[in-house]
């Protein structure tokens, strides 16, 4: 899914031994939560991107999280 407007009531970022989990409780009581992230880059001023790489480097899931919407 690319730029879906969600209502963020409050978030929640975790990091374990290898990974990071990522829960977002959304208004009207739904959650999006993803685990077993591998890599975060966060910038001041930039969207918040946090994905996870296979062994051979190929990308399996990503979460970019922005107040303005990601343009084509």
């Amino acid at each position: 899914m690319r730029n879906i407007r969600i209502d963020i009531e409050e978030a929640v970022l975790r990091h374990g031994e290898a990974s990071y989990r990522v829960a977002l409780r959304c208004r009207g009581d739904a959650w999006v939560v993803m685990e077993g992230l591998t890599h975060m880059e966060l910038t001041e001023g930039q969207p918040l991107f946090l994905c996870a790489l296979e062994s051979d480097q190929r990308l399996s899931r990503a979460l970019q999280i922005s107040a303005e919407p990601f343009r084509p």
